[in-house]
């Protein structure tokens, strides 16, 4: 292994993952969370033939829940918007290439429909008062809970 950040052994990957407690919630490899780290903080591809069947899905995950960790405001949403729709886009791409994997590893691939169409709307206040802006977030949510609209992100002055 090399000196990289990436260059950390896989049964010390595996280790951490189990002081974790990281597979109570999802049923992850160290191979996976290689994949992942390479694919988010380098321009390196990381190698996907040992990965999961349905990695590129959680690739593609990480990156918007990245996208969506770097959020100041509510209005900063393109980066998100943009790996929404290279979710989307990917799907069919992403399906083939899980069922190659699949029959390779014998490990089945798990559903990951999208129900289309996707897509990200905020508000926000200019002016923000407290509890009279809480107010007014609560009374937008409610309404747009009838539109099929919910919340995501919340924000001093606003929700994605």
């Amino acid at each position: 292994m090399g000196s990289s950040d990436f260059g950390i052994p896989l049964a010390e990957l595996d280790r951490l993952l189990e002081r974790m407690g990281l597979r109570q919630f999802v049923p992850v490899r160290a191979e996976d969370i290689r994949a992942a780290s390479v694919a988010l903080q380098s321009h390196k591809v990381a190698d996907l033939s040992s990965c999961s069947p349905g990695i590129t899905h959680l690739l593609t995950l990480v990156h918007l829940a990245d996208a969506f960790a770097s959020q100041q405001t509510a209005r900063d949403c393109k980066t998100a918007e943009n790996r929404l729709r290279e979710l989307i886009r990917s799907e069919a791409i992403i399906r083939r290439q899980d069922e190659r994997t699949s029959k390779r590893t014998g490990i089945p691939v798990q559903s990951n429909d999208i129900n289309l169409p996707l897509s990200f709307y905020y508000h926000e206040l200019d002016d923000y008062r407290g509890l009279s802006t809480l107010l007014i977030h609560y009374a937008t949510e409610q309404v747009l809970d009838g539109l099929g609209l919910y919340p995501i992100l919340y924000f001093a002055n606003g929700i994605l």
